[in-house]
């Protein structure tokens, strides 16, 4: 069991280095942003991370907008993407006619499928799309918008650094759980 365990946990850090290379230069029309929790109305140190990363990305293609992605879950008092928007605005001074708020997903294939579905209003189905997500979930993320039809390029924004062993190890989990189910 103990060597099963360290071949997954090896398999899966692989995949998740390996993923989480940060691209030097993206070039995207569209620019998704994975929510994660809020406290009531604040974007936490992970999402703040992702913001800041993706706030790079948008820097680096001016043209490109932004979707931020991400509902209300319990004890949150805005929708994650409306907290992220405003962050963007506020605090990195990106132009709010750049930013679309996608409020509806509760997870991270409804991430990209509501997320896409603005991008193609927008841009129209040809929009080179990137992902902004924390590193550790880069990997699965992309497969997940594989799977909904979605050709986007992950950009891996930093981890907390004492939530690093946490997260690998749920990641590890949940990837495979999705192999197990054949959604990788």
């Amino acid at each position: 069991c103990y060597a099963v365990a360290i071949c997954i946990f090896v398999v899966c850090g692989i995949l998740m280095g390996v993923s989480a290379k940060r691209a030097d230069k993206v070039d995207a029309d569209a620019v998704i942003v994975l929510g994660a929790a809020v406290h009531g109305d604040r974007v936490t140190w992970v999402l703040s991370n992702r913001l800041d990363t993706a706030a790079d990305v948008l820097r680096a293609n001016p043209d490109a907008i932004c979707v931020v992605s991400g509902g209300m879950g319990s004890g949150e008092t805005v929708t994650e993407a409306s907290a992220m928007k405003q962050y963007l605005v506020a605090r990195k001074g990106i132009d709010a006619s750049r930013i679309f708020t996608e409020e509806a997903s509760t997870n991270t294939r409804e991430n990209f499928a509501f997320s896409d579905a603005i991008i193609r209003a927008e841009l129209g189905d040809d929009a080179a799309v990137s992902f902004v997500t924390t590193g550790f979930h880069v990997f699965r993320a992309g497969r997940v918008a594989k799977q909904a039809g979605i050709n986007a390029v992950g950009v891996a924004a930093p981890d907390v650094w004492y939530l690093a062993v946490n997260n690998f190890m749920r990641e590890c989990v949940g990837i495979c759980v999705y192999a197990l189910r054949g959604q990788l």
